[in-house]
């Protein structure tokens, strides 16, 4: 979840996943298993680096040692070394959460199966500019309650 995007709409559902996002990530390092940022950016998007609406949003923090990857395209892994990243570190299982659910966040997702990767969406840690466009990406795929992520 980048600045660029966090206004309007955009925003009010991003603070609704945040608190989610930061709940499990927390739970995750604590298992021990790697969090994964991914940032998009784009000269004409205003999501150049450097540029502040290219950095993470202040309420999501990533640990010190975190990997952070950087794509230019709506798939994470296309164009990236996000595969030989996870696959170095010996991970099959993703879970996927951010903004935008219907672009970044669904390609990746989808990128993700097409690449045999057992990936869930958690639930209600992904976010929109349209409440309609979340409401049908939250209609579509493999999902992940957090309490039960939480209890593994």
């Amino acid at each position: 979840m980048q600045k660029q995007f966090y206004r309007g709409t955009g925003k009010k559902l991003m603070d609704k996943s945040i608190a989610v996002i930061n709940e499990a990530t927390k739970k995750f390092r604590t298992m021990g298993a790697p969090v994964v940022w991914i940032q998009h950016s784009d000269n004409k998007m205003g999501l150049a680096e450097g540029n502040p609406g290219y950095e993470i949003v202040d309420s999501l923090v990533p640990a010190e040692g975190e990997v952070k990857v950087v794509k230019t395209k709506g798939n994470g892994f296309i164009g990236t070394e996000l595969d030989a990243i996870l696959k170095g570190k010996g991970i099959s299982q993703l879970f996927v959460c951010g903004y935008a659910a219907e672009g970044c966040v669904n390609r990746t997702y989808h990128g993700a199966l097409k690449l045999n990767y057992e990936v869930r969406k958690v639930r209600d840690a992904t976010a929109s500019s349209s409440k309609l466009l979340l409401s049908i990406f939250n209609r579509i795929g493999r999902y992940a309650d957090l309490g039960k992520i939480l209890t593994r």
